[in-house]
């Protein structure tokens, strides 16, 4: 007789649902196990909560108080009335009306206070057996919408779970006797509860769907803000699911942070970048120097290219632009010894370095071997120096795969943004495990850019970017490119280092902008050579706030005695680094 082989049964793999990896039984039941209780747990919790809510909103009365706690108050209450009772019987006896002193004697045929006790008793378990049972069942299973408890009290076995962007679905064996209509039946009461739509449906046979859909708050476009308070330690990157702000640190104590931003084409990367070199624009240059890596000639950042400290338009000025900055690192060190710091905060002393690299595979991916082994070995020694010498990384990339983001510069990003990327194996690539939490960038929209997912190599978030397209981010490049008055040097209109001269196209110089403003009057601005210059403004009210302490100086009092425009005032105290309490300034010694 020939041996039969016995056919070698294949582990089953999930679909994109919690783990697409083969797992053995034991572990299976584990995730079914987990899934089941995080579903009824969801359910009952959202429940409990709107029960809650729903109390805490409700007005308070004796009625309302009373059918509450008749259960609890029905025993107390009965025993009082039978005291009342025998009482007003013993009155009407001595009275002498009719009949009062018959059901006196029946109501003394025990000790008066043994009677109040055994009908308490009495009625307080007629209470509890009763009322509070069927007020219990109603308000959960008839009239408090949901019912929740009686639709899983059969709970159904969850086999599955599968999370997409705002829906979650929910797969589970029938209970015998049970059918999907039973369930179905529920749609309303469960919508009412969890307050988002529910959809129920026989996935197939002896298997039920529950599908809960979420709402979008992310589906609108998040509009650029005009008037931003720009922290380097809280950067605005868009809102989140929940509609609120997402900040995240591209400095945090002193310490520069590194982001990675990933994503297809259109995705929405480049966009999101503009937004945040805006809001590092918006900084004063003195505090800030941006170094910026751009080998596709200025087509996606040319636009910052004026703002640039350093800027490399190819590999290899790029190798140079990585040693100089590195040299600059090296020359802080000693510096900050001597200053006795070791973590330096954004100054004129210590400015704040901000890499930014446009197309990393250009360095990473590069056909030069020599290229590519230099390059990594600068990026990992900017950041293992930089990251006390507050310099921050932004590295941007399209090709998402191992050989662009190599294991010695995978470990220096602390900060991960993914777009919406081709495939999942992508997504693993930026946000390692992101999938087994519920997020999927790969199920994104490439029709709405934007949305993201960042990873701070603990907690995930998704949102939606604040990103600056086409004619409204040259409308701010063209803000932050004019003259601002904390910026010029001088009244007469010079413009500031960084601005590029206008240029009309025929060549010829377009005059200087005007910086009238509306509070000020024409002879504030006019050109005079006896008026003071910033530096010896500034140190004339330095020496009037020494001499003033606590009290501080004020704007308008300060601008009357020195014959002086109020924002030019202003300016130059916050050049001192001044505090503004209430209407008064004072200097950082006496804020201490």
């Amino acid at each position: 007789m020939p041996h039969r082989r016995t056919p070698v049964r294949q582990p089953q793999t999930r679909r994109n649902t919690v783990s697409t990896t083969p797992a053995a039984r034991p572990a299976v039941r584990l995730r079914r196990a987990a899934a089941e209780r995080e579903t009824h747990h969801d359910l009952i919790s959202a429940r409990a909560e709107d029960i809650r809510s729903r109390g805490r909103a409700a007005p308070l009365t004796f009625t309302r108080w009373a059918r509450r706690h008749a259960d609890y108050t029905a025993g107390p209450a009965a025993a009082l009335l039978y005291c009342v009772t025998e009482g007003f019987l013993a009155i009407l006896t001595v009275i002498g009306v009719p009949g009062a002193a018959l059901l006196h004697t029946l109501l003394t045929l025990l000790p008066w206070w043994l009677s109040a006790a055994l009908t308490g008793t009495a009625v307080g378990y007629w209470a509890w057996m009763t009322q509070h049972t069927q007020r219990t069942r109603k308000r959960w299973l008839e009239d408090d919408g949901a019912r929740v408890r009686e639709l899983f009290r059969p709970r159904y076995e969850t086999i599955d779970i599968e999370k997409l962007p705002h829906r979650r679905t929910d797969y589970g064996l029938l209970p015998p006797g049970y059918s999907v209509g039973q369930y179905q039946d529920q749609e309303p009461v469960l919508r009412a509860s969890l307050r988002h739509p529910v959809t129920i449906r026989e996935a197939r046979p002896g298997v039920i769907a529950v599908t809960q859909m979420y709402q979008d708050l992310l589906a609108a476009p998040v509009p650029w803000r005009d008037h931003l308070e720009v922290n380097p330690a809280a950067l605005w990157h868009g809102i989140d699911t929940d509609g609120r702000d997402i900040h995240a640190a591209l400095t945090a104590g002193g310490s520069g942070l590194a982001f990675l931003l990933g994503g297809a084409p259109g995705s929405g990367k480049t966009a999101h970048t503009h937004a945040l070199l805006a809001q590092i624009v918006m900084l004063p240059a003195a505090l800030r120097r941006l170094w910026i890596i751009d080998p596709a000639d200025g087509v996606d950042l040319g636009c910052w290219h004026p703002f640039a400290y350093r800027l490399a338009e190819n590999p290899r000025a790029a190798l140079q632009l990585l040693r100089d900055l590195i040299r600059d690192m090296e020359l802080r060190r000693p510096r900050m010894t001597a200053a006795g710091i070791d973590v330096c905060e954004p100054s004129e002393a210590f400015p704040w370095n901000i890499l930014v690299i446009d197309e990393l595979p250009e360095l990473t991916l590069n056909e030069d071997k020599d290229v590519r082994t230099e390059a990594c070995e600068l990026l990992a020694r900017i950041r293992r120096v930089g990251r006390k010498t507050n310099t921050s990384i932004i590295a941007i990339t399209q090709d998402l795969s191992q050989q662009v983001v190599p294991t010695q510069l995978s470990k220096i990003f602390s900060h991960r943004i993914c777009f919406h990327v081709s495939t999942y194996r992508e997504a693993d690539i930026i946000l390692p495990g992101a999938r087994r939490h519920g997020y999927h960038p790969e199920l994104f929209s490439p029709e709405h850019p934007g949305r993201f997912i960042l990873w701070d190599l603990s907690t995930y978030r998704e949102g939606r970017s604040c990103g600056l397209y086409g004619r409204r981010r040259q409308e701010v490049v063209t803000g932050l490119s004019m003259p601002r008055p904390s910026d010029v040097q001088h009244v007469n209109g010079h413009s500031t280092p960084h601005s590029p001269p206008a240029v009309h196209l025929n060549g010829t110089p377009l005059p200087p902008p005007n910086l009238t403003r509306p509070t000020d009057t024409a002879d504030s601005i006019t050109p005079d050579p006896e008026r003071r210059t910033a530096h010896e403004l500034r140190v004339l009210l330095h020496t009037r706030g020494d001499t003033a302490g606590r009290a501080g100086l004020n704007v308008a009092a300060e601008a009357a005695a020195l014959q002086e425009p109020e924002w030019r005032i202003r300016r130059c105290l916050r050049e001192l680094k001044y505090v503004k309490r209430g209407r008064a300034w004072i200097t950082p010694e006496a804020a201490r």
